[in-house]
């Protein structure tokens, strides 16, 4: 069971039913629909113990309520598997209550969704009427929102239909033909013409900044996306102190739902240092410590940023061990991993590296904003995609996320400097900048990694401590300086840094990613890179409508119920009854990015409602001051 940081009335309920985790083997080459992708997931995530446990608490209820049970045919199609909640009480001696669904039954969900009635006798086990009963259109009901004639993509990669759909608190309690089944709402919008579908859930945001300020804690940026959750603190720089990042997070108010991974190289900062040196037996049981600890206090996962000091200076061995405290929690393993590109061990041998890693731990793996960066690994995302897909085959938990721009985001030290001129930190870099001995060495090695990025030309400043450069190449950078671009950059450097969007992939490349099965959209978000802004409705825009690379509903299952599956996020990415409320409604038409490179900031356009918990978060198209976003935890956190 998945709990939000918050009280118990803020709980959201595990997925039901036990599912075969082992159906692709049936497909030969291990290719696996959408729905069998996210079948195959929740059953990985439901133990041995869970399942024993499960039919116990079953075998009681049958020995309670007996011959009822047995002979009720609503109850013999599912009583295979799970039991209440909270099982009904043992013995007679006092009154009981009824128990009642509060989520429509289907095929295979046993007696889950039943809750207490006020007074009565458990024995009678009467099940409350859904829409989908008999004579349901003899039960009118209310609900607060209804939306009426929407092109409703549920999320579940299946066709779009045109239907209803109502929400009642914070859930989504109707999906059908409200005019039939007599169902009536306080509020209705009408969304003929419009798309209807599940609030996007980014896997990959850099926003742990703005989650603990008040004033930016919204994300409009990413409301206006159309995206309901977040998970942040990732590449290995997520905090350390987990419990106390949800905790201000549930004191302030976010706009949307979010999530927090621990960071391997914070734990390995805080524990070892910037020292490109190997821990010893004890930091790395010190190093588990923190990892366990913050994975009690909530945290959905461990991320690593591999190719990032000082998290690259770890050996696959060191990682494995953190890893395994993530296991029992089941957490993600979200990894930047140690090479996209020919750095150092190369782009597919990184990969290998991240699955090891994932497997050996016993782990569900993430490859963040995967790609095939730079010119010596143009055209290579065919061999990534087989290793990928083999190792699937194989049973393997593996997936990724991406986003839709040529350009990535990192800083100006990241992508030129190697990684042992970072050793000891920033003061020991520029120390090396002023060492006679070690320049023609560091020199020689920058200019290699400017070369495999494409050159200096493909260097954009976007964040530049001198505001002057501020959009700006390194080549026009050299230029207006009078120097060549290393040296530029060297000034640069040591004048504060600077981000930058590195022009260095491939459209067909992206392409291909973008439509395996297993791949998740993520933003990346990072200030000064449109990305933050614009990452899905520029997928929408460009690889639905404009170009289609993509259906509609493979998009928004990439984008919605696939990351809520790898998560965990299991009442989340679905427009389904008895799901939370996060339902966006956008203009197929309209819906665009409109942030650039030089105008980053820029606001998207097209979504015309977001709701989150079913509270309006954009409302006709403008974002107003709600924050009823939850600070969600790890499916196995302490609480």
């Amino acid at each position: 069971m998945r709990h939000t940081h918050g009280s118990g009335d803020d709980r959201e309920t595990e997925a039901s039913g036990l599912r075969d985790a082992t159906d692709h083997a049936r497909n030969g080459a291990g290719r696996m629909s959408r729905s069998e992708e996210v079948s195959n997931l929740d059953a990985l995530r439901t133990s041995s113990s869970d399942r024993t446990r499960r039919a116990a608490s079953l075998a009681d209820i049958n020995t309670t309520v007996g011959r009822r049970v047995a002979t009720d045919p609503r109850l013999i199609t599912r009583r295979c598997c799970s039991a209440p909640a909270t099982s009904p009480p043992q013995g007679e001696t006092t009154p009981t209550p009824r128990w009642r669904r509060t989520v429509p039954p289907k095929v295979g969900d046993g007696l889950r969704g039943w809750t207490p009635d006020a007074g009565g006798d458990w024995r009678t086990l009467r099940p409350v009427q859904s829409p989908h009963s008999s004579n349901a259109d003899q039960q009118p009901q209310t609900v607060d929102v209804l939306i009426t004639g929407g092109r409703l993509v549920d999320g579940t990669g299946t066709a779009p239909r045109t239907t209803d759909v109502g929400l009642r608190g914070d859930r989504i309690v109707f999906v059908g033909n409200a005019k039939a089944r007599g169902v009536t709402g306080t509020r209705t919008i009408d969304a003929r013409g419009l798309v209807v579908a599940p609030g996007f859930i980014d896997p990959h945001a850099h926003v742990l900044v703005d989650l603990q300020q008040p004033s930016t804690s919204r994300l409009d940026g990413y409301l206006l996306q159309g995206v309901t959750t977040v998970l942040t603190g990732n590449d290995g720089g997520g905090p350390v102190n987990v419990g106390a990042a949800l905790s201000l997070w549930a004191r302030n108010g976010i706009g949307p739902n979010a999530g927090v991974y621990i960071g391997q190289g914070s734990v390995r900062g805080t524990v070892v240092g910037r020292a490109a040196v190997a821990a010893t037996r004890a930091q790395i049981d010190s190093m588990r410590t923190l990892v366990r600890r913050a994975m009690e206090q909530g945290a959905m996962g461990m991320s690593s940023g591999l190719f990032y000091a000082p998290g690259s200076f770890a050996t696959t061995e060191e990682v494995i061990e953190l890893a395994k405290e993530v296991a029992p929690f089941g957490g993600v393993y979200d990894t930047h991993q140690r090479d996209e590109s020919s750095y150092g061990v190369g782009l597919l041998a990184s990969t290998r590296e991240a699955m090891r890693i994932a497997k050996e731990a016993g782990v569900t793996l993430n490859i963040s904003h995967i790609k095939a960066l730079g010119v010596d690994v143009w055209g290579r995302s065919d061999s990534l995609i087989a290793i990928i897909r083999a190792a699937r085959a194989r049973g393997d938990r593996v997936f990724a996320d991406q986003y839709p721009y040529t350009a990535s985001g990192t800083s100006l030290t990241a992508s030129l400097v190697p990684r042992w001129a970072e050793d000891g930190g920033n003061a020991a870099l520029l120390a090396r900048f002023a060492n006679d001995t070690l320049m023609p060495r560091l020199r020689r090695e920058m200019e290699d990694n400017m070369r495999r990025r494409g050159g200096a030309a493909s260097l954009l400043l976007v964040d530049p401590r001198d505001r002057s450069l501020l959009g700006l190449t390194l080549a026009q950078v050299a230029e207006r300086m009078k120097t060549d671009p290393i040296s530029a950059a060297i000034v640069v450097i040591k004048n504060g840094g600077s981000g930058v969007a590195s022009f260095n992939m491939q459209q067909a490349d992206i392409d291909a990613l973008a439509k395996e099965p297993w791949v998740m959209t993520g933003s990346d978000g990072s200030d000064g890179h449109p990305r933050k802004y614009g990452t899905f409705p520029k997928k929408l825009r460009e690889s639905v409508f404009d170009r289609p690379v993509l259906s509609l509903e493979a998009m928004v299952h990439q984008s919605a119920s696939l990351p809520a599956s790898v998560l965990g996020l299991t009442d989340r990415g679905e427009v389904r009854e008895g799901k939370f409320a996060d339902v966006i409604v956008f203009e197929a038409a309209t819906v665009r990015d409109k942030s650039t490179y030089i105008e980053p900031t820029l606001l998207a356009v097209g979504m015309k409602y977001v709701f989150v918990n079913g509270v309006a978060v954009v409302d006709d198209g403008q974002p107003n001051k709600a924050t009823p976003g939850k600070a969600l935890m790890g499916p196995k956190a302490a609480k």
